[in-house]
């Protein structure tokens, strides 16, 4: 994942996205590549000018239709919508949108994960923290170094198991319409050689084309 979604009560807090920049033999140096989907602004740092800009971003999914939920304004784009963080994930209708490179014929296209509706976080793991807190240290009579930093870590790994079995339950209550949604293949040649736009930023790829694309660091949204 290219960054994690942090909740509060009904907000939810995001870093900001990066936007990369991707360039083909083909593209126009001195035009301006547009602002993607989801971002309502940017902060573009690498002084280019040409390509096609993307970036890691949230969608609704209503009625067969993607709704693009634009950083840093998410939340006014939800409440246009009539949902809220919590109400959405809930629903099962919040996405988030990766961007994926196709290998073959060098389009970018976005790979779609349902956002997983997890209850109770705030509550489950600090009470992990804290049996494992009292056991080591009441029970084990460890020190106290190795007692918090043992409670720390029960409480990370406890977050990471929860994200886990709430995202199997949101794959698996979904309907065969958007479960095909979540099929990775190129939208344009239908081919299965594909990379996420993180995994390949830096890179100068060779097409199965023969043409050549690159993928960089533009800036922030």
């Amino acid at each position: 994942m290219q960054f994690v979604w942090l909740f509060l009560s009904n907000a939810e807090l995001t870093p900001m996205p990066t936007i990369y920049r991707i360039t083909t033999d083909e593209d126009d140096e001195e035009e301006k590549a547009s602002l993607p989907t989801g971002a309502a602004g940017a902060v573009i740092m690498d002084g280019e000018q040409g390509g096609q800009f993307v970036s890691c971003h949230l969608a609704l999914r209503k009625a067969g239709e993607w709704i693009p939920i634009r950083h840093p304004i998410e939340d006014s784009d939800l409440e246009a919508n009539g949902e809220t963080f919590s109400g959405a994930k809930q629903k099962g209708i919040l996405w988030q949108k990766e961007p994926f490179l196709c290998l073959h014929c060098g389009e970018h296209f976005y790979q779609p994960q349902i956002q997983a509706h997890v209850p109770f976080r705030f509550l489950i793991p600090p009470i992990v923290g804290l049996v494992v807190i009292i056991v080591f240290r009441l029970i084990l009579n460890t020190t106290w170094s190795y007692t918090l930093l043992t409670g720390f870590f029960s409480v990370i790994v406890s977050i990471a198991l929860m994200e886990l079995m709430a995202r199997i339950v949101a794959k698996a209550k979904l309907s065969d319409e958007e479960r095909q949604l979540t099929l990775t293949k190129c939208d344009k040649c239908g081919a299965h050689q594909l990379k996420s736009i993180e995994s390949v930023c830096g890179k100068t790829i060779r097409l199965r084309t023969g043409k050549n694309a690159r993928v960089s660091r533009a800036g922030i949204s």
